[in-house]
């Protein structure tokens, strides 16, 4: 898992998880501190459970039991949220293995909704199924986002190689010493 490989938006997610670890004076950055941020207005995930039925009012109600639910650590020694927990440790190299599956270049915050939905023992996973909330349903979303999102992704992805391709043969001109126009 490379961190390099996360979108702008994952990185920001992962700041704010930290930030709410910190803010609850939890040592570790889990599950449930990632996943109230990534479903909070305007945020892909929340479309994302939304779509799949999930009700959100309930949902931030059960992140909030689960983050009360994390004990509150406190001492002149301790850096709140200065690591990751091993279920969210866990969670993203199953949402790297699956990005990788999808094709992406990098690890966004659908894939980690994915992800989650696989991961069979973690709370958030259990009440999402215990809603009715299934891995089809959230993946049937994911695939709907996707097709409106999606042309801009591959628009991306063809930019790049363009671009990748005329500056490889600008270069090999240059080398060459064929003047360029």
């Amino acid at each position: 898992m490379n961190p390099e490989q996360f979108t702008e938006s994952l990185q920001q997610a992962l700041q704010q998880a930290q930030q709410i670890a910190q803010t609850r004076r939890h040592q570790e950055i889990g599950v449930p501190h990632l996943f109230k941020f990534l479903t909070q207005p305007g945020e892909l995930v929340r479309q994302i459970f939304s779509e799949a039925g999930a009700d959100l009012d309930q949902l931030q109600t059960e992140l909030d039991r689960e983050l009360d639910d994390i004990a509150v650590v406190s001492g002149g020694n301790v850096q709140y949220g200065g690591s990751m927990s091993s279920s969210l440790a866990t969670l993203m190299q199953a949402a790297d293995a699956k990005r990788k599956a999808l094709g992406d270049d990098y690890l966004a915050t659908d894939t980690l909704a994915l992800a989650l939905m696989d991961q069979t023992g973690d709370q958030l996973t259990k009440y999402l199924n215990q809603q009715g909330i299934t891995a089809g349903q959230v993946k049937n979303a994911v695939d709907r986002i996707r097709g409106v999102n999606g042309s801009r992704h591959v628009i991306r992805k063809i930019s790049i190689k363009l671009w990748k391709s005329t500056a490889s043969t600008w270069l090999n001109r240059r080398a060459r010493g064929i003047k360029i126009q």
